[in-house]
């Protein structure tokens, strides 16, 4: 329905409303006739003057707003365009975040079942087998030898790393850091006693 349409309905509801509001109830011929001769028409006249008034002042307040409306609305449109694709963008991201966990906590289930291997596969080596001071010794530079070869492979894993041979070899130096601090104490602790 246009906007002039819509004004005109207005402003015919609005004269009806007056006469409805004004005039007696119609119940035969002679009821008609004073309705027709009497000073209610003249009050009919009176207010179909004022909704007349009342058209061209809802006809300016239309001129007025319209255009508003139709921004608001054009704004409106793009607002739910909008928020449709975040909507999808935040679900895509809550299925990330699960996934992220579910690796987390299989990483976190990985590492800790191979520290309790490896920590249960030491605890048998020792038993076993009776290693002299010197056997101890070159256990433990075996073990950090291997920490070291596995700081050299995660750091070339990762390509940020990996750029420069420079920051390659810092970075390997760090990851070994622990590995050559335990490696030193225990090849210190576990020296030949003197004889």
């Amino acid at each position: 329905m246009s906007r002039v349409t819509s004004l005109m309905v207005v402003g015919l509801l609005c004269v009806c409303g007056s006469l409805a509001q004004t005039a007696p109830p119609l119940r035969n011929v002679e009821d008609v006739d004073k309705f027709l001769a009497g000073s209610t028409l003249k009050e009919c006249k009176t207010h179909f003057h004022e909704c007349a008034q009342n058209l061209s002042d809802l006809q300016q307040w239309a001129d007025a707003n319209y255009p508003i409306g139709q921004r608001l609305s054009a704004a409106n449109l793009q607002l739910m365009t909008e928020n449709n694709h975040l909507t999808v963008v935040n679900r895509e991201l809550q299925s990330e975040v699960t996934e992220n966990r579910v690796e987390l906590f299989f990483w976190l289930v990985a590492a800790g079942v191979g520290l309790v291997a490896v920590s249960m596969t030491v605890r048998f080596l020792w038993r076993k087998w009776r290693l002299s001071p010197a056997g101890k010794q070159l256990a433990v530079l075996v073990l950090g030898a291997l920490w070291m070869t596995a700081a050299v492979f995660v750091a070339l894993d990762n390509p940020s790393l990996s750029v420069h041979p420079i920051n390659l070899a810092v970075t390997v130096v760090v990851y070994s850091l622990p590995a050559i601090l335990f490696a030193g104490i225990a090849f210190w602790w576990f020296e030949k006693a003197p004889k």
